[in-house]
């Protein structure tokens, strides 16, 4: 799964004019754990119908708030720019596939 990058000055705008759900993966440079989850991401296959991105925390300090962030990496889906639900994060690329698919599908 690709994440490419998106900035605090176009978050906004992006998440709201997204056509279906879109995965933030929230992260910080320097934590092991995000570079964990972001190598087990790249082995999950792309989800029809999401689309993904990496967010930088240190970049969006007022996503981070709005999530109530206490760790990172946070997974989070958003549908029409608001949260939907948190997916667990797992640095084995099979869990973080079936979590993904999981909360995708919805309870």
């Amino acid at each position: 799964m690709r994440l490419p990058p998106l900035h605090g000055l176009d978050l906004d705008r992006t998440l709201h004019d997204a056509a279906g759900p879109v995965l933030l993966v929230i992260t910080r440079p320097g934590c092991g754990a995000c570079r964990a989850v972001k190598a087990a991401l790249a082995d999950v296959e792309p989800i029809e119908g999401l689309t993904a991105y990496e967010v930088d925390a240190t970049d969006a300090p007022a996503l981070v708030e709005e999530l109530s962030l206490s760790h990172l990496p946070a997974l989070w889906i958003l549908v029409g720019g608001e949260p939907v639900t948190e997916v667990p994060a797992s640095p084995a690329a099979p869990r973080l596939a079936h979590a993904l698919q999981a909360a995708i599908a919805g309870p």
